[in-house]
């Protein structure tokens, strides 16, 4: 009876979750975005009319980052900053999940508290939590910065540093779409807090992949370049005219760079250029189609674990709007995962 009863409560979990309703905005992202503030604010103002309950960002939750070794990119990319912090931060104030959420709620009733928002910042960072630490470092440093007391600019420049060396550590930066578009989103939502989706479990494999695939692409350019009329040269020459794009199309990339890299014309060319034309090429004469199936292997594997990430959170937390802000070229592949998913519906940034 008692296995029954249990059988009965997980088929009424996998119903509902099954039966749960998500739309989802994916907003593909470049990683380096060049200073366009105008641009930006009215972007942020477009996918705030979404209304998201939720919003997700490329970083790693704690629990995924306490998975990798030295080695992984981004266990050698965050460890130095969790030092970092550590040292200006002996005796941090926060010590407990319930304690930063108590610290949270506050500032969501009173923003202007800036030394606690030093103290989250300083949990998060210690936790791992690099989408929330780096957003509420973005906070002071830049939104929260012309209101600052003298008591609370030396009280954040003990926890972190000078704004130069916050930016030297890669804890603020300039040029990323989160400084740009996606705090400033979960600012004007009223959100205040990026969820962690990424999965870099498969990095290793990944990068052995890759520099398989670029050297053998490599040894295909330089056998076009030794023969001209060779087939080499030949698929070379279909794989640039098949990643050529028009001035208009130049131009459109570069004076709306988001809703570009939002639209299937985008998506089709972004994949070529990362995957060395692509999937289109298996098998032409010269082509490294062997290197290219092994690197799409734990491509694959890393934007399924991002799907999972992502579903089990908007689920959990019974979120019926989600933004999704990842860099551009995982957009094509994850909508194409997510849109098998019951009660999942796509929306396009350009439909806004």
């Amino acid at each position: 009876m008692k296995t029954f009863l249990t059988s009965l409560c997980i088929l009424f979990v996998l119903q509902t979750s099954a039966q749960q309703k998500i739309e989802i905005l994916f907003v593909g992202a470049a990683h380096v975005n060049p200073p366009a503030p105008a641009y930006y604010n009215k972007l942020v103002t477009k996918i705030a009319t979404f209304k998201p309950a939720m919003v997700f960002g490329e970083f790693l939750s704690p629990a995924d980052l306490s998975k990798l070794s030295a080695g992984n990119y981004g266990y050698d990319r965050d460890l130095p900053r969790i030092q970092y912090i550590a040292a200006r931060n002996p005796t941090p104030v926060i010590t407990s999940a319930a304690q930063a959420k108590k610290y949270h709620d506050m500032l969501q009733a009173d923003p202007t508290k800036h030394m606690l928002r030093s103290d989250l910042a300083v949990y998060y960072l210690l936790q791992g939590d690099f989408a929330n630490g780096m957003y509420q470092v973005f906070r002071l440093y830049t939104v929260d910065s012309t209101s600052l007391t003298t008591a609370e600019k030396a009280y954040i420049a003990k926890c972190f540093g000078e704004r130069s060396e916050v930016v030297r550590k890669g804890l603020l930066e300039k040029k990323s779409e989160y400084y740009n578009v996606f705090y400033p989103l979960i600012q004007t939502t009223n959100l205040n807090y990026m969820h962690a989706m990424d999965c870099q479990t498969n990095d290793g494999t990944w990068a052995k992949a890759w520099r398989k695939m670029d050297s053998a692409f490599q040894v295909l350019q330089q056998k076009a370049k030794a023969d001209t009329s060779s087939a080499e040269a030949h698929t070379l020459a279909l794989i640039d005219k098949y990643m050529s794009y028009t001035e208009a199309e130049g131009q459109q990339f570069a004076t709306q760079p988001y809703e570009s890299m939002n639209t299937d014309r985008y998506k089709t060319l972004d994949a070529a250029m990362n995957f060395y034309g692509g999937q289109a090429f298996l098998g032409f004469p010269g082509y490294p189609t062997q290197e290219l199936k092994a690197m799409t292997i734990p491509w694959i594997a890393r934007n399924e674990g991002m799907c999972t990430n992502i579903l089990q959170q908007a689920r959990a937390a019974k979120a019926g709007r989600i933004v999704i802000a990842v860099g551009a070229s995982h957009v094509k592949i994850m909508e194409e995962m997510l849109q098998r998913e019951p009660g999942v519906k796509l929306v396009n940034l350009n439909d806004l």
